[in-house]
């Protein structure tokens, strides 16, 4: 399991419920469906997403699309955040393995630096995609692909094979169970955390 230690949700709902000013919860948001259920739990006035943001940069949209089905019909949307009976407002959108390989190159040249050599970047793209894979299958082979690349054409080699194999399959919602990021295990750095990427 993941090493961070357990979010109490209880000593935020305490806290929004104590101060005058607006609380936010954040602490494993992994989904729209998770960020609906700690607001409700805890009574906040938001969310904070961070690292889930990375591996599905789709939650903020999904978000706001949940929340408005929600405020429009509450009755629409199972706990799991499934449609019950179609909702009269908007559907929340569910991203592809297509999406997924869109993202990934969109992402590569967003980061990539002038004079940063190719296994440099490479390295810090594993980082990231340590966060994608836990979304892509779940039995973790595309994470175990993944990190064994170490050039630009091995990786999205890699991505096509994972990705465009069946490319309309649905991106998990949730991260699948076990299967783990370990974004510091990329590159042999002093540092063992997403604060030595640097975009």
């Amino acid at each position: 399991s993941d090493l961070r230690s357990d979010v109490h949700y209880d000593f935020i709902a305490r806290a929004a419920q104590i101060v005058r000013c607006p609380v936010l919860v954040n602490g494993n948001v992994t989904s729209a469906h998770k960020a609906a259920e700690v607001l409700a739990q805890t009574g906040a006035a938001g969310v904070m997403i961070g690292r889930h943001a990375i591996r599905n940069p789709w939650i903020f949209r999904q978000c706001r699309e949940r929340f408005a089905v929600e405020r429009a019909d509450p009755g629409a949307l199972s706990p799991a955040g499934n449609a019950v009976r179609s909702p009269r407002s908007t559907t929340i959108f569910q991203p592809t393995l297509a999406d997924v390989r869109e993202y990934v190159g969109r992402l590569y040249r967003e980061t990539q630096g002038p004079g940063v050599p190719e296994a440099a970047h490479v390295a810090k793209m594993k980082k990231y995609l340590n966060f994608v894979g836990q979304g892509v299958d779940p039995e973790g082979r595309f994470l175990f692909d993944m990190r064994r690349a170490m050039t630009e054409a091995e990786l999205f080699a890699v991505c096509d094979r994972h990705l465009l194999a069946e490319p309309a399959r649905p991106f998990a919602t949730e991260p699948f169970p076990g299967v783990i990021a370990r974004p510091n295990c990329e590159t042999p750095v002093e540092s063992c955390s997403l604060d030595t990427i640097t975009a």
